[in-house]
């Protein structure tokens, strides 16, 4: 399977989403402009209950509606398989290899369905979006030239966005790798596995984000960039909240980047069922070029109920801390 590149600048397991704000009546369309036959699955929260659909079958170059109303929700997951393959973001749903709408994400085995791998997608308060599957842009091709320089020249102010996923160190820019042996990470065992994130924005900056060790959760990334105008990277740190008296560290579990935010945030579970756990959000402060926590969400219990990180019980905010 090829790999897969991020427009505008949205990572989601190495495939490209593009939002698109939509004019007509409410709804989420599906669009494959990658070489090989996709079938789709969407999982969200329906009330109080998480629901899954699918298969749709989406031919390349074709498009297909898989929610034909209003999109009352701010996050929407998908599966979109290639020949059975597909690796998601750890967000789990029940799924059937016959057409399918289940309630319910969990107990899935004992109800005789599979429980699978699926995305995140972030579509906010719009009630409508198309998302399109699509083929590495040419920027994203020529980053090979540049791996095996260093440091790397500045990139011109403005350029096309483009992301792309890299499963061999030797795809990494060299300063980037030579971040992962200072740190002592298994980038040999990391990437094929996980895949690392490599993402240009419209500045000419670049960010990478490096799966440091296999595991098979919590899986610890480290966060190389080059800001605008910069020859070289460097090796970010993220904060702990000023109470717990902990050192910033280098590695954050499950890493994630938002370019339009220009945030980071961070899922470390606490059990392997994905149920509990810690989540931490980072803001890049371009005026000091630093990563500043702004909040850390976290549940500690392990009750098999399944909410997004990013919901968790507020532990620190910088808002209301004062940072």
């Amino acid at each position: 399977m090829p790999d897969f590149a991020i427009r505008w600048c949205l990572m989601v397991a190495g495939m490209v989403l593009v939002l698109l704000p939509g004019t007509a009546a409410a709804q989420l369309h599906m669009c494959n402009e990658t070489p090989e036959l996709r079938s789709f699955a969407i999982g969200y929260k329906d009330g109080a209950d998480w629901t899954s659909e699918g298969w749709w079958s989406v031919a390349p170059g074709e498009c297909k509606t898989v929610r034909g109303q209003a999109l009352r929700h701010a996050y929407f997951y998908y599966r979109a398989t290639a020949d059975g393959a597909f690796k998601g973001q750890g967000y789990k749903f029940c799924t059937s290899p016959d057409p399918f709408t289940i309630v319910g994400d969990s107990d899935c085995e004992s109800r005789g369905y599979a429980r699978d791998d699926f995305s995140q997608i972030e579509i906010g308060t719009a009630s409508e979006f198309t998302f399109t599957l699509t083929a590495p842009a040419p920027a994203a091709a020529s980053k090979d030239a540049q791996s095996n320089a260093a440091p790397i020249a500045p990139v011109a102010s403005s350029q096309e966005p483009w992301g792309m996923v890299m499963y061999e160190p030797s795809d990494l820019p060299v300063a980037v790798a030579r971040f992962g042996d200072q740190l002592g990470c298994d980038l040999g065992e990391a990437m094929p596995a996980w895949g690392g994130q490599g993402i240009g924005l419209a500045d000419g900056s670049e960010i990478y984000l490096v799966p440091c060790h296999n595991a098979d959760i919590n899986v610890e990334h480290f966060v190389a960039m080059r800001p605008t105008g910069m020859t070289s990277f460097r090796l970010y740190e993220f904060e702990s909240p000023p109470g717990d008296n902990l050192d910033n560290h280098l590695l954050i579990s499950s890493a994630f980047f938002d370019a339009g935010t220009m945030t980071i945030s961070g899922t470390m579970a606490y059990g392997p069922d994905g149920d509990c756990g810690l989540f931490e959000r980072h803001q890049y402060v371009a005026q000091g070029d630093y990563f500043e926590l702004v909040e850390q969400r976290e549940k500690v219990a392990c009750d098999g109920q399944y909410d997004l990180p990013e919901s968790y019980p507020l532990r620190w905010t910088i808002d209301e801390m004062g940072g």
